[in-house]
């Protein structure tokens, strides 16, 4: 049966730091985006509910933001949740899921299903080629990584590690004595993790009502370097526990917020020792500006897996869910997880 050519199309990702609701019209010439909402998330850590009224508070926010330019209710929404951080917690990831889907409920929006954030970013910005040749995708967003391996076109494995934006801001919080708020704007204006061999200073302001502080450029490099460089480290931890010796020919794929910092991408060459991309949703999708960006992937995604799987995606425990919404692809267990 064919679908309506004009159907909308919603996804929601509820992300650590921010959630994103993108509602668009795709037909044969494309995706046109007709309404964006994208608020600052709360009552959530390291992809984990930890307040679900203030969750549910940020979802309606982001639902109604994106409901009033849209001018009408939302359509049935798929919503990107992050993956397990640990691959022996199953059950754990039922509740998180749960949880997730109970907070987006409540906020009055309907869940026509549930996607792993780091799959639907797939969606997005792997070409066909990258999958088929392999490739290793990590999605890295305000509080976890998620990490999804490619191979012969199908999900090798699929997992999360719980380290994402946030602790690189945290790290510069404590290691410069600043507060948070004030690190994230240093992490966004310096982001090399190599210094330039003077000891310059960045003058930093809002420490201080009405006052500015110097902070060391090269103290805060190197604090974005140890992270990024740890990070790399569990990442290629996990590809060797799925099974491989070797990074694939595809080399990594980087997204979500967190991969626009150079100090990640620089640490993902050297200790990969592959060709590495960053990477925001697909130009031939013509997005508006503002949301060709890595931190876009998740929620344009949504809007592209609810295209290919319109009523065959449900809320579902981790690995019950690649099975049933990757349609041919087969995904194999990783290595000592349950069966």
């Amino acid at each position: 049966m064919t679908r309506p050519r004009e159907q909308l199309y919603a996804g929601l990702d509820v992300g650590t730091t921010s959630v994103t609701t993108v509602v668009a019209r795709v037909a044969s010439n494309g995706m046109e985006v007709l309404a964006l909402g994208h608020t600052p998330s709360q009552g959530m850590r390291k992809g984990l509910v930890v307040d679900a009224a203030a969750l549910t508070a940020a979802v309606r926010r982001s639902a109604s933001e994106a409901a009033s330019a849209l001018g009408r209710r939302l359509p049935s929404t798929h919503v990107g949740v992050a993956g397990v951080a640990d691959a022996k917690a199953a059950s754990g990831d039922r509740d998180a899921t749960a949880e997730i889907t109970s907070a987006v409920r409540n906020a009055g929006v309907r869940v026509r299903g549930t996607v792993p954030q780091h799959l639907a970013s797939a969606s997005a910005v792997l070409s066909a080629n990258e999958r088929e040749l392999g490739v290793v995708l990590l999605d890295v967003g305000g509080g976890t990584t998620g990490i999804a391996v490619f191979e012969n076109g199908a999900v090798r494995h699929a997992s999360a590690i719980p380290v994402g934006g946030q602790q690189f801001t945290s790290d510069l919080a404590v290691g410069l004595g600043i507060p948070p708020e004030v690190a994230e704007r240093v992490k966004l204006a310096l982001g090399s993790a190599e210094p330039d061999g003077a000891e310059a200073r960045l003058e930093v302001a809002g420490i201080h009502e009405g006052g500015s502080q110097l902070v060391s450029r090269r103290r805060a490099s190197e604090l974005l370097r140890e992270r990024s460089e740890e990070l790399v480290r569990l990442v290629l931890g996990r590809v060797r526990e799925a099974g491989l010796d070797r990074m694939p020919p595809g080399g990594l794929v980087l997204t979500g917020g967190g991969a626009k910092l150079p100090a990640f991408a620089d640490a993902a060459a050297r200790y990969g020792q592959c060709p590495v991309r960053v990477a925001a949703p697909a130009s031939s999708l013509t997005l508006p500006a503002e949301m060709q960006d890595p931190s876009f992937s998740t929620a344009v995604g949504l809007v592209l897996w609810a295209v290919q799987y319109p009523a065959r995606t449900a809320a579902a425990p981790f690995g019950g869910w690649v099975r049933r919404l990757i349609g041919g692809l087969h995904l194999h267990k990783p290595q000592g997880a349950p069966a």
